[in-house]
C-alpha cells in the first residue's frame, strides 16, 4: 500500500513538473499585446499589384509550356511580402513582415489569440536559408523561445506536409519546385525554379480545389444544369435565376449539416462563377470548367455585366473583396487601353458582385441571411431578387485619353463621386442593406 501511494505521488510529481514545464514553455512563447512585434500592414493591393502579376502569368503562361520544361519565376520582394501578408491575414489572422537578403529570408509573424492571463499574442522569428531544394529552417524563434533547428525543421516539413494534402494542385505545385532563392530587392527578390508538370485538364490534372471543396463545387454546378434546363421562357436566362436555385439549394445543404452556409454560400459563387463564364475560361482549363447553357445568361439585360459580377462574387468568396476591387480596376484600366474602354457599367457589377459575396461568405448569419433572401417563389423582377441597380446612365466605353480627359484617373475627386453614387446605389436595394 505504501509502495502504491509512492508511486502515485512520484506520477503525480512528474505531471506536475510536465505542466509547470509547459505553463513556462507557453510563458516565453506568448507575449502581450504590448510585447508583441506586430509587422506593420502594408500598403493596399493596387491596380499596380494586379498589373504585374499578370505580367509575371504572361511570362510564364502554361498554356505555351511543354510538361517537363523548367522555368523560374521571380517575384519582386515587396510583392511577395504584400502577397505572404494579405493571405495570412485573411487565413489566420495573422501579419507577416518578408525581409530577403542575399541567400536568406527572414518572416516575422505576429498571430492574435483569444486572451489569456499569459498574453494574446504569438509571435514567430523564422529565418530560412536557401538550398538545392526547398529552402531550410536556420533559426527559430517563439516569442522569447529559441526552437532548435532540427524541430524547426521537422514543423516546417509537416507543415509542407499539410500543405501538399490540400488539393491536388497543391501537391502538383509543390512537387515540382526544384529551389527557391533569395536575393535583396535590388537584385530581383525571391526566385522559384520549377519544373512545369503539364496537364492542366484531364484525368489527374490540375485542380485547385480539395476534393471535398470540389464535391460541393460540382454539385451547384449540377444544380445551375438543372435550373437552365427547366427554365421555360424563351431567350436569355437572366442571372437571379440561376441565383435563387443555387441559394436555395445551398440552404437545403446548410440545414442538412454536411459544411458551414459560408462554405456552402462560397462553393455556390464558385460554381456560379464558372458557368457563367465558362467559354471565355475554356481556353485556359477546358477540363475544370464543365459546359454553361447555350442561352445567354444576363443582369440588366447584359452578358458582361453578368459575368463581371460572377467573377468579382468568385474572386471575393476566395481571396476578399480588396482583391477583387483591385482586379476590377485593373481590368478597366486594361480596356481603356485600346480595348472596350473603362467602364463605370461595368465597375458597378464588379462591386455588386463584391458586396454580395461579402455577405454571404462574411459569417454564419450573413451567409444564412443572403440564403433566406431567395427561398421564397419570387420571380427574378421582385424588387428583393435584384442584384445591381440601373447603373445604364455611368459613363462607358472610354479610351484612357478620354477617361484621363474627364476624370483624372480612378481616385481622382470626379471618378471617386461616380464610385459613391454606385456604392449609393447598391446599398439601396433589398439584398445589400
Amino acid at each position: 500500500m505504501k509502495r502504491l501511494l509512492r508511486w502515485s505521488l512520484a506520477v503525480l510529481g512528474v505531471c506536475a513538473l510536465l505542466l509547470l514545464a509547459l505553463v513556462v514553455l507557453a510563458g516565453l512563447a506568448i507575449d502581450s499585446q504590448a510585447e508583441a512585434e506586430a509587422p506593420a500592414w502594408p500598403a493596399d493591393i493596387t491596380p499596380a499589384h494586379i498589373e504585374r502579376a499578370v505580367r509575371l502569368f504572361i511570362l510564364h503562361d502554361p498554356r505555351h509550356l511543354k510538361p517537363g520544361a523548367e522555368d523560374t519565376l521571380r517575384v519582386q520582394a515587396a510583392d511577395a511580402d504584400l502577397a505572404i501578408n494579405y493571405f495570412a491575414q485573411r487565413a489566420a489572422h495573422t501579419r507577416t513582415r518578408l525581409t530577403l537578403e542575399a541567400g536568406t529570408a527572414r518572416l516575422q509573424t505576429s498571430t492574435r489569440l483569444p486572451r489569456t492571463p499569459l498574453g494574446d499574442h504569438l509571435g514567430i522569428d523564422l529565418r530560412l536559408a536557401q538550398g538545392d531544394g526547398l529552402p531550410r529552417v536556420a533559426q527559430m524563434r517563439v516569442g522569447r523561445l529559441d526552437v532548435p533547428p532540427l524541430l524547426a525543421n521537422g514543423l516546417f516539413d509537416l507543415g509542407i506536409a499539410q500543405l501538399r494534402a490540400t488539393s491536388p494542385a497543391a501537391a502538383r505545385g509543390v512537387d515540382s519546385l526544384r529551389q527557391i532563392d533569395f536575393a535583396t530587392a535590388a537584385n530581383g527578390g525571391v526566385g522559384i525554379r520549377y519544373v512545369w508538370p503539364g496537364k492542366l485538364a484531364g484525368a489527374g490534372g490540375f485542380s485547385p480545389w480539395s476534393a471535398t471543396e470540389q464535391a460541393r463545387i460540382d454539385a451547384y454546378t449540377r444544380v445551375l444544369g438543372d435550373a437552365a434546363a427547366s427554365d421555360a421562357e424563351a431567350g436569355p436566362l437572366p442571372l437571379a435565376r440561376l441565383m435563387q436555385a443555387l441559394l436555395q439549394a445551398a440552404a437545403v445543404r446548410s440545414d442538412a449539416g454536411g459544411a458551414t452556409a459560408v462554405a456552402e454560400n462560397r462553393a455556390a459563387l464558385l460554381a456560379l462563377a464558372q458557368f457563367v463564364n465558362a467559354e471565355a475560361l475554356s481556353s485556359l482549363v477546358t477540363a475544370l470548367v464543365p459546359a454553361g447553357t447555350p442561352r445567354p445568361i444576363t443582369l440588366n439585360g447584359r452578358t458582361d455585366t453578368a459575368q463581371h459580377f460572377t467573377v468579382s462574387a468568385a474572386l471575393t468568396a476566395v481571396a476578399g473583396a480588396e482583391m477583387s476591387d483591385a482586379v476590377g480596376l485593373y481590368k478597366e484600366l486594361s480596356d481603356a487601353q485600346g480595348g472596350s474602354g473603362f467602364s463605370f457599367n461595368d465597375l458597378a457589377a464588379d462591386r455588386a458582385g463584391t458586396r454580395f459575396a461579402a455577405r454571404a461568405t462574411a459569417g454564419e448569419s450573413g451567409a444564412r441571411r443572403q440564403q433566406r433572401a431567395f427561398m421564397a417563389p419570387t420571380p427574378a423582377s421582385d424588387p428583393g431578387m435584384v442584384l445591381l441597380p440601373s447603373v445604364d446612365d455611368l459613363p462607358e466605353d472610354m479610351q484612357l485619353a478620354v477617361f484621363i480627359r474627364r476624370f483624372g484617373g480612378v481616385d481622382s475627386p470626379p471618378a471617386l463621386r461616380v464610385r459613391a453614387d454606385i456604392e449609393r446605389r447598391i446599398g439601396s436595394l433589398p439584398l445589400y442593406r
